[in-house]
């Protein structure tokens, strides 16, 4: 059994040894629709529940203020959160594009990010999940790009213990943590590596 940093590392002697055999082809990570409709059901299904604990008292005769209020304060957020999944399952969008000429992430920033200017790029492979990327960019690309929100499911959100990093959450998408930095590792070298 190998650590997720164990795994990352062999994928990345791997890519060291391919990457300039392999041919220059696009890689993308895809929405994984299977987790978009089940995170829109499950909220879909939260939300009636929400509607239902204001219906049922009130019908009955037995709803109190407090109760009402708290019921529609929390149907209020879980339809906020069932509007942004809808929104998540209409964007067809690729999440992540590994390409040469830089990374791309259409939903985030316009323009591909070069791998001239990305710092760190770190694999947390998950034992059960797809795991994750934490990349690290210049603080120019940082300031341009557009970062959800984690608590609303989205897949590329700030990640504030390190300046000028964001992650991709790879359980929102049709890849791994694993293959999508073995494709990362093609067309970029870390700094250290590369000194």
């Amino acid at each position: 059994m190998f650590s997720p940093i164990i795994c990352c590392v062999i994928a990345a002697n791997a890519a060291e040894v391919t990457g300039t055999t392999a041919a220059a082809a696009r890689f993308e990570a895809n929405r994984s629709w299977r987790h978009a409709v089940l995170t829109l059901t499950v909220t879909a299904g939260l939300v009636v529940l929400g509607i239902g604990s204001v219906v049922q008292p009130y019908l009955a005769g037995t709803a109190t203020r407090s109760q009402t209020l708290t019921g529609l304060f929390f149907s209020a957020i879980l339809a906020v959160y069932l509007w942004h999944a809808l929104q998540q399952l209409r964007d067809d969008r690729p999440i992540l594009i590994v390409a040469p000429e830089g990374l791309h992430m259409p939903a985030v920033i316009a323009a591909p990010i070069p791998w001239a200017k990305i710092r760190h790029v770190i694999c947390r492979a998950g034992l059960i999940s797809k795991g994750k990327l934490e990349i690290e960019v210049d603080l120019e690309t940082y300031g341009a790009m557009r970062l959800g929100l984690r608590m609303f499911g989205d897949t590329v959100v700030r990640r504030p213990a390190r300046q000028n990093t964001f992650v991709v959450l790879m359980v929102g998408t049709d890849r791994s943590a694993l293959a999508t930095y073995t494709e990362i590792r093609r067309y970029w070298t870390p700094r250290a590596a590369a000194a």
